[in-house]
């Protein structure tokens, strides 16, 4: 467990969702909880918190909590058996993380939880054995970086700008969200803009009349301008950010005399009186749980950063009026939007986010959001509704999409071949029937989820780089499409590995994150890169038990162990396969896990792979291969000769018997058995038997850690 803490606004949460990012595929489930604070208000809330755990963890929408206790209770019993990657953001009392969590003591091994707090001492439910690290302030030199990138989109500032930008980076006072609004808000200007926007910052620091500055972040001074009706045009900037959830009354138009605002924060405060006017220079409009309807005299043509999400009066048509360009906005966070029916017709030539997911009523998306170029990640998690997506998609620098969840949506859209940097693509628990053939142009996918389709019956065929296939438990998929699909995944492994550039391993936050003395079989040498840097795993998880042929061997194994002989050089292709058959239906646990170990010329075993098998999973294979060049690494640290014995090994908690492994085996060029050719001509297809190398008994070594 790994507290994260420090002062609002010095980038926890930045932190936090980038550490997600990394390292969220490495575990059997993930969840990232926003705003814990906001949300625990009320005993619905806390509620609804539990709920929203529940059905991204076990990816069931119809999951329901009938009280604060019962929740707990649930969440530990359904939980307690999964390799669990969670993150609890913006906690501020230590009774937030037990209406979650309980007593924090049921995780199952190789868990890691997250919780962001500006309160150390919120920490303290995590117990003794907890991590700690504190988010400091930005040094000079790394304010500076920031700034500049917001200003200039570079990590240095032109010799006529420095001078101006040293004095703003002092007032910011090293907090990046100050760096962020500020530079943001001077990008693209003139440096007599500059200057001009530092006089008012020094004005701002002289007046102790908070009406007689640009911009205000502290919460009791907005508060006072606000209720006291203060707003004047000399305002550009304002967080209204209660530490607690707060109701405020306001005079009838509380935003009219600040024409000139472009930042509005507004988090935790809920205001009791409807009004009509927000400045339509507004740059960022940050409102979850908007109360009211779309302001009637607020056009927001200048937006750059949309981020409402549980707004449930919002509806689309007053927001993005037909005909209007929005030649500026990147952002538009909708999140649990519940008012939203249809998104319409949107002319956003630089939106790069767009969130809608959880909003259950959403149905349609209109044809224009399939031709947005600059748009990276779009989610539609768990809209329960939609069934109509645009026909045709051209998102030209579309990376992430995510429609995990949308039970009515049955037809996935054409393909341009433009479309060409999409990496990953989350189809599971969809109504999807079929994949179309122009999928075949995402070249730069690497990850497709497409388990729990249960209507999913064609895939025509893969992009030849994927790495990662998740398909178990799509029942209907048709015999033609699963053979096809096995023999892709040789043609992907055979070729792949051949060609696969192995890059060092990830930041030392993401091993920091990973390492854990106490998880004897996930991390059994604490460092170890397979460990570290999965971006070199192929892992492919199909329906059914049958073995292809280009996998299949003469040898067969009972125990839980094969050993085979390489020489100097480790062969370019190994790939190792699973066939798992479901013998109980289970009907508590989540899923049990199961682990895979190498081991070269007796030298300690090393971790290569894992998965979890789920208690609503079929009949399985899984297929999985690593770098050549990791396992090469790893021959030459373990005293090579010509003949080098090679185990591999897996250990698993099926304890109440509820899945069998049926077989299991491994395709390398090896030196100890016949060859025999299948895909290519110089490819051996082994598996033998515990008694194969049985004058090899050699002792445990330990290997030098990386």
């Amino acid at each position: 467990m790994l507290g994260i803490h420090g002062l609002g606004g010095a980038g926890k949460t930045t932190i936090a969702k980038a550490a997600y990012n990394r390292i969220f595929n490495h575990f059997d489930r993930s969840c990232f909880l926003e705003n814990v604070r906001e949300k625990s208000w009320t005993t619905n809330g806390i509620i609804q918190l539990q709920e929203t755990l529940l059905s991204m963890i076990l990816q069931d929408t119809y999951l329901k909590v009938d009280n604060v206790p019962k929740g707990i209770e649930l969440i530990m019993d359904r939980l307690c058996h999964t390799r669990l990657l969670l993150i609890l953001d913006d906690v501020d009392e230590s009774i937030h993380i037990e209406n979650l969590l309980g007593r924090c003591d049921w995780f199952s091994s190789g868990s890691r939880i997250i919780i962001t707090t500006r309160y150390k001492q919120v920490l303290t439910t995590l117990g003794k054995d907890h991590l700690a690290y504190e988010v400091k302030k930005l040094n000079q030199c790394e304010a500076h970086e920031l700034f500049s990138w917001n200003t200039f989109q570079m990590n240095k500032l032109g010799e006529d700008y420095s001078k101006v930008a040293k004095q703003i980076i002092h007032y910011a006072n090293g907090l990046p969200l100050a760096l962020t609004i500020i530079g943001s808000d001077l990008c693209g200007k003139s440096i007599d803009k500059w200057e001009n926007a530092l006089e008012k910052e020094i004005v701002q620091q002289e007046s102790e009349q908070p009406e007689n500055r640009s911009r205000i972040w502290c919460y009791e001074d907005a508060y006072e301008v606000l209720t006291k009706n203060l707003g004047s045009d000399k305002l550009q900037a304002m967080i209204l950010h209660s530490p607690k959830p707060v109701t405020i009354k306001l005079q009838s138009e509380p935003f009219e005399r600040m024409k000139n605002l472009k930042f509005l924060l507004v988090k935790n405060v809920h205001i009791c009186e409807e009004f009509q006017y927000l400045p339509n220079g507004l740059r960022l409009l940050e409102w979850p749980g908007f109360p009211f309807s779309w302001p009637s005299k607020y056009c927001p043509q200048k937006l750059v950063a949309l981020n409402m999400g549980r707004s449930n009066r919002i509806r689309m048509e007053t927001i993005f009026k037909q005909g209007i360009q929005f030649k500026i906005l990147k952002l538009i966070n909708l999140k649990e939007c519940n008012s939203i029916i249809e998104f319409p017709e949107l002319c956003a030539p630089n939106l790069e986010t767009l969130n809608l997911s959880f909003c259950k009523k959403l149905v349609m998306v209109h044809e224009s959001v399939g031709f947005l170029d600059k748009l990276w990640k779009w989610d539609l998690a768990f809209c329960d509704s939609l069934q109509n997506l645009p026909n045709n998609l051209r998102l030209k620098s579309l990376k992430e999409f995510n429609l995990s969840g949308c039970f009515k949506l049955e037809k996935f859209p054409n393909i341009h071949p433009e479309m060409k940097r999409l990496k990953n693509l989350d189809l599971s628990l969809s109504g999807i029937r079929g994949l179309p053939s122009s999928i075949g142009y995402l070249t730069a996918l690497e990850s497709l989820d497409i388990q729990n389709c249960k209507q999913l019956r064609q895939i025509l065929r893969l992009p030849q780089f994927i790495k990662r296939v998740e398909a178990s438990n799509c029942p209907s998929l048709d015999a033609q499409s699963s053979s096809r699909l096995l023999n892709q995944i040789g043609e992907i492994i055979c070729e792949g590995e051949r060609s696969y550039i192995f890059v060092d391993p990830p930041s030392l936050l993401s091993r920091y994150l990973f390492l854990d003395d106490t998880d004897k079989r996930t991390f059994k040498i604490r460092g170890d890169f397979f460990c570290l840097d999965d971006t070199d795993n192929r892992s492919f998880r199909v329906p059914g038990t049958e073995i292809p042929r280009w996998l299949d061997s003469k040898h067969q194994n009972i125990g839980n162990s094969i050993s085979f002989r390489v020489g100097r050089k480790f062969p370019n292709v190994f790939a190792v396969y699973f066939a798992f058959g479901q013998v109980l239906e289970l009907s508590l646990s989540p899923g049990f896990g199961f682990w895979v170990y190498l081991s070269i010329n007796g030298f300690e075993k090393v971790w290569i792979n894992s998965i979890s098998l789920r208690r609503y999973a079929s009949d399985t294979v899984w297929i999985f291969s690593r770098s050549h060049l990791k396992l090469q690494k790893l021959l030459n640290e373990s005293n090579p000769s010509d003949y080098n014995h090679v185990e591999v090994t897996y250990e698993w908690d099926n304890n109440n018997g509820s899945f069998e492994l049926r077989r299991w085996g491994f395709n390398v060029e090896c030196i100890c058995c016949p060859q025999k050719s299948s895909i290519s001509s110089s490819m051996a297809l082994t598996l033998v038997d515990n008694d194969s190398d049985s004058n090899l008994n050699l002792p445990l070594k330990k290997r030098r850690k990386y």
